[in-house]
């Protein structure tokens, strides 16, 4: 090998390693970011559920309008800041917590609405009752409405409407279902998701 090609070919080999270099420093960094990410994601969403459990709890114990945001935030382990990166307001986190909650009914149990009524509507009852405290206390702060609201915008969904008939009585149901729901959560000795299901179905032939 004579001195020139001797020179090429480091110059060349040089070049490779660095090119292979670069993408291994590359596929490192992308790595990261994408480690970083699922990081911070992660940290995000437990925040929220430290903000979320305790508020819970201090519900448990006093009025919303008796719980300061700073009560809130040390109970939760978090940082205030961290606090109103996610909520507006000790309401907003309770609103939240309802939407996602009917999000996931939603996802789970518009189909079996369209497969069988008295299948959604026991799915309906037994998604009440998996979290029964929770919706009590919505009621016990004066949140009726809101919940109403959430349990009516979900329902319509579950059902076809073929003509403007349909869609005015589904409504209608729909009124008539979210109001039982609230009065079943406040009775004393509530009944089952199974009793409340069959006794929905009969009343709607």
């Amino acid at each position: 090998m004579t001195v020139q090609v001797y020179h090429r070919y480091c110059r060349i080999t040089r070049k490779s390693l660095s090119a292979k270099t670069n993408q291994r420093r590359c596929a490192i960094v992308t790595k990261t970011l994408d480690y970083l990410r699922r990081s911070n994601e992660e940290n995000h969403q437990l925040t929220k559920e430290a903000i979320e459990t305790a508020l819970l709890l201090l519900l448990e114990q006093k009025p919303l309008k008796k719980i300061a945001i700073t009560e809130l935030v040390e109970r939760a382990g978090v940082a205030r800041n961290s606090f109103y990166r996610n909520y507006s307001s000790k309401e907003d986190v309770l609103r939240i917590m309802l939407k996602e909650r009917f999000a996931q009914l939603a996802s789970t149990n518009v189909a079996r609405f369209q497969e069988s009524r008295q299948a959604g509507l026991l799915g309906l009852f037994q998604f009440i009752a998996a979290d029964f405290r929770f919706y009590q206390l919505l009621l016990a702060e004066g949140l009726r409405e809101l919940l109403e609201e959430e349990a009516y915008r979900y329902q319509p969904m579950a059902f076809e409407e073929p003509d403007q008939q349909t869609y005015y009585r589904n409504r209608f149901v729909a009124a008539g279902i979210t109001r039982v729901i609230c009065d079943w959560l406040g009775e004393k000795d509530p009944q089952s998701p199974e009793d409340m299901a069959e006794l929905g179905n009969q009343m709607l032939k």
